[in-house]
This record gives structure tokens, sequence and C-alpha cells, in this order.
């Protein structure tokens, strides 16, 4: 009798063990599958980085062409400025002899 509780405690520790095997090999499947994926995501993070490094490149570039077009444009304008500042100064300087001779014609009339 002893015998057979024993033989059944036995079977009964084989089914269990088969079981928890069985889940096991689940798991291990489950962890295989997520490597996979997680390769997978892998390699589209690398490639989403490479091209934001592209991006990244480009945007620099631009910025610089940037700074130098403004620079220009300051130049110009700081050159047109200077430019119109001359004019300004020579048409005024013009005007005071034009109404000094004004004055002159006046005085004499």
């Amino acid at each position: 009798m002893a015998n057979d509780r024993t033989d059944e405690i036995l079977r009964h520790f084989d089914l269990v063990a088969e079981a928890v095997q069985g889940q096991i090999a689940q798991v291990g499947e489950g962890v295989v599958l997520s490597n996979e994926r997680l390769g997978r995501i892998e390699a589209r993070l690398d490639r989403v980085e490479s091209r934001l490094d592209r991006v990244e490149t480009r945007s620099e570039a631009l910025e610089s062409e940037m700074r130098t077009g403004f620079a220009e444009v300051k130049s110009m304008i700081k050159l047109s400025y200077v430019e119109l500042e001359g004019r300004m100064s020579s048409l005024e300087r013009e005007l005071l002899d034009l109404r000094s001779r004004v004055q002159k014609l006046e005085t004499r009339a």
C-alpha cells in the first residue's frame, strides 16, 4: 500500500514536472520572440537615428548659410545706409547753398 502511495506521488510529480517544463518552454519561446522583435525595433531605431543625424547635419548647414546670408544683408544695409547718409549730407549742403544764394538775390532786389 505504501508502494502504491509512492507510485501515485511519483506519477503526480511527473505530471506536475511535465506541466512546469511545458510552461518553461513557452516562456523560453516568448523570450526568443521578444528578442527577435526587440532586434527589429533596434534596427528601425538605428535607421531613425541615422536619418536624424542627416537632418541635424542639413539643419546645421542651413543655419550656417542663413547666418552668412544675414551677415551679407546686414552689410548691404549698412553700406546702403552709409551711401544714403552721404547723399543726404550732400543734399543738405546744396540746400544751404541754394538758400544762401536765394537770400542774396532777394536782398539785391
